[in-house]
């Protein structure tokens, strides 16, 4: 073999070697960023090709796929539009998927490791491959009352099982209709995402979970386990010293309210009035033992 002809030999056994390498590295260590890229045309299409699974509560879906007659196989719906916009989120074909949709993908597309025994029973009979269904703990009669009971107000409801902590309701005021954003027309998907976005009211968030509120309230459960697990009792008489003013509680104060501990009437230095806990009940708890209360009811944990 003469000088020229070995050279192009050795060029060509090169260039075949960066191919493969380069063929490798993309199937090994891209292929995962390159199959949720979002210009990846090709995995949407699969996934419309296969009917995603349901989300369902109290046996009925609020949001499933249904057969179409265009290119894309299966369109989203969501039978009871605004009332669970805030849980479910939208699958769409644009701007991906948000809520339950986007948190259980893998289990609605049917790519959740789960799942891995239906998919090879599907492949094995021959069956088209779907995914899986999310059941929620949410009631209907409760959703509803929570979407009623909101109106046409600004604000979230959620109500829990006390001992589970399964929610049961989740509504948030304003909503949207996701069956806007899930359409298969690129142009009505943009126009209906941008008026929801552009909306004064912001509808596409969820208030529920996505918003930061005060404790309120809330937090004079907390000051009383803490007042009732060092001693105190609900008829104790005490005093604290609030912003320079003397404030005493006794039975005697304020007949006919709730429970002593947990509702208490003052007035701040400028006169204005303000509800908070008991007082006395608070300054007769040292701080640390408060604050040893605050992990107990879950106070700064994420939750599961």
């Amino acid at each position: 073999m003469n000088a020229p002809i070995r050279r192009v030999a050795v060029a060509a056994l090169v260039l075949f070697g960066l191919l493969v390498a380069n063929a490798n590295y993309v199937q090994v260590f891209e292929g995962s960023k390159l199959r949720t890229d979002p210009g990846n045309t090709r995995v949407l299409l699969d996934e419309y090709e296969r009917q995603r699974g349901a989300i369902v509560v109290d046996g009925k879906p609020v949001a499933q796929s249904v057969p179409t007659d265009d290119k894309l196989k299966y369109l989203r719906r969501y039978p009871d539009g605004a009332r669970y916009a805030g849980v479910t989120g939208f699958y769409s074909l644009i701007y991906g998927a948000t809520g339950i949709e986007q948190a259980e993908h893998d289990v609605l597309s049917g790519n959740d490791n789960r799942l891995f025994t239906r998919r090879l029973s599907d492949l094995l009979t021959g069956r088209d491959p779907r995914g899986g269904n999310v059941v929620l703990t949410l009631n209907r009669q409760a959703q509803n009352e929570a979407v009623a009971g909101l109106g046409d107000r600004r604000g979230a409801v959620v109500a829990m099982d006390p001992r589970t902590g399964a929610i049961l309701a989740m509504a948030t005021s304003p909503s949207y209709d996701p069956n806007q954003v899930s359409s298969h027309d690129p142009s009505q998907i943009r126009g209906a995402y941008e008026r929801l976005a552009d909306d004064a009211g912001d509808p596409l968030l969820n208030r529920a979970i996505n918003q930061r509120y005060p404790p309120g309230s809330t937090f004079k459960v907390i000051v009383a386990a803490a007042a009732l697990q060092n001693g105190r009792k609900p008829d104790d008489e005490g005093a604290a010293q609030l912003r320079r003013r003397a404030v005493r509680r006794h039975p005697g104060d304020a007949p006919g309210r709730a429970h002593p501990l947990l509702q208490h009437r003052v007035r701040q230095a400028g006169g204005r009035p303000r509800s908070g806990g008991d007082p006395a009940a608070g300054r007769g708890v040292r701080h640390h033992r408060r604050g040893d209360e605050r992990p107990a009811a879950g106070v700064g944990q994420l939750g599961r």
